[in-house]
């Protein structure tokens, strides 16, 4: 069975992202850099990954920006979301290292 990737995003953009918990335990994190609100991609990950998803809840944890290199080598996280709150950035950054290896992120609680 295919299995969620632990983190995808746009690159060579700046994004909204927001942390997914997916049942009881998998956590991934998602960016879009064409959305308008951090719903738009709690949204477009739900209809994206619509078989993955059946039988399961999906419950948005926060939400924040990721600035992303066009390599996938670089990120910095910060901010939040006005919808749902501060992400746990860390925790971001754990999923786009898993998501990107040989990636470097950074994050800060500042900014929007």
């Amino acid at each position: 069975m295919a299995e969620l990737e632990p983190a995808k995003v746009d690159l060579g953009a700046v994004q909204k992202y927001v942390l997914l918990q997916i049942g009881d335990d998998e956590v991934v994190c998602r960016g879009k850099a064409s959305a308008a609100y951090h719903d738009d991609v709690r949204q477009g990950f739900e209809e994206e990954e619509r078989g993955l998803l059946e039988g399961k809840g999906v419950k948005v944890l926060g939400g924040g920006r990721i600035k992303a290199d066009q390599d996938g080598k670089n990120f910095e996280v910060y901010g939040y979301s006005v919808a749902y709150g501060r992400a746990d950035h860390t925790i971001a950054c754990g999923l786009l290292e898993a998501g990107y290896p040989g990636c470097k992120t950074v994050w800060t609680n500042d900014g929007y």
